[in-house]
């Protein structure tokens, strides 16, 4: 015996006897069934109520299942619906009029039981999946929206943050700086760079930098650098800066005295 997944079947044709040997069989292996008489008795069933399936008659007076299942198709809410085709006619146009109008299958009378219980079977598992990944994937865009609104709640947090911690160095008169340990690369805050006389597109490596400070002793600096980089201690230089050519303009003195101090991260 067939087991077949639980559920609805809308049954739509015009001929009552019909309708009682395919309602009674869905019936015998635990379906609910409604049946329709005609096309328009079938959207309106529809309308007040989702069925899970719609087994349909293709040869109806006044509306076809062809024009059924396009006016079907047009419902809000009824696109994933599956619809199959009853049809005594075997003929390749119909098979393919069927499948341009929406559905899904295509069952020839006079039918096997074994079959339309299998094709019956088969698309209510599909609409199951279906509709289980459709919840999924709405709770994985609700997950990606409360993310999305969290990391710019994060963000803004950080934004701020940043905003503030430059105001305060502003006070101190104190900027930061940052380097690529690995690449040497160096970059300074706005302030750092005006405490330095540096213009904000002036690009330094920290080698070069160092060098700038000449009476620090290359040698020491760079042993200091490579243990601060080793055992993530405090790194600490001070000494006299002399402005390169490039950020000494007008009158500002060319040798001032800084002290950097940082943690490698």
């Amino acid at each position: 015996m067939t087991t077949i997944s639980p559920g609805e079947i809308l049954l739509v044709d015009d001929t009552q006897e019909n309708l009682r040997v395919l309602g009674d069989l869905l019936r015998s292996h635990g379906l609910t069934v409604r049946v329709a008489a005609s096309g328009a008795m079938a959207l309106r069933s529809v309308q007040a109520r989702r069925p899970d399936l719609i087994l349909l008659d293709i040869r109806m007076p006044e509306m076809d299942g062809f024009e059924v299942c396009r006016h079907l198709r047009e419902l809000p809410g009824m696109s994933g619906l599956p619809v199959l085709f009853l049809s005594a006619s075997d003929s390749a146009a119909d098979r393919l009029q069927a499948f341009r109008s929406g559905g899904e299958d295509f069952i020839s009378k006079p039918f096997e039981s074994e079959e339309v219980l299998a094709r019956v079977t088969t698309h209510l598992n599909l609409a199951r999946v279906r509709r289980e990944l459709d919840l999924a994937n709405d709770r994985l865009a609700e997950e990606v929206m409360t993310e999305g609104h969290l990391r710019g709640e994060a963000e803004a947090a950080v934004v701020d943050g940043e905003v503030r911690l430059e105001l305060t160095l502003d006070a101190a008169s104190m900027g930061t700086w940052e380097v690529d340990r690995d690449h040497g690369g160096l970059r300074f805050s706005r302030r750092a760079l005006a405490m330095l006389g540096l213009p904000a597109d002036h690009q330094l490596t920290w080698r070069e930098f160092l060098r700038l400070i000449p009476e620090t002793g290359p040698q020491e600096v760079t042993a200091r650098w490579e243990r601060s980089r080793r055992i993530s201690e405090v790194y600490e230089v001070e000494g006299w800066w002399t402005l390169p050519s490039l950020g000494a303009g007008g009158d500002l003195p060319k040798r001032r005295r800084i002290r950097l101090r940082g943690r490698p991260l």
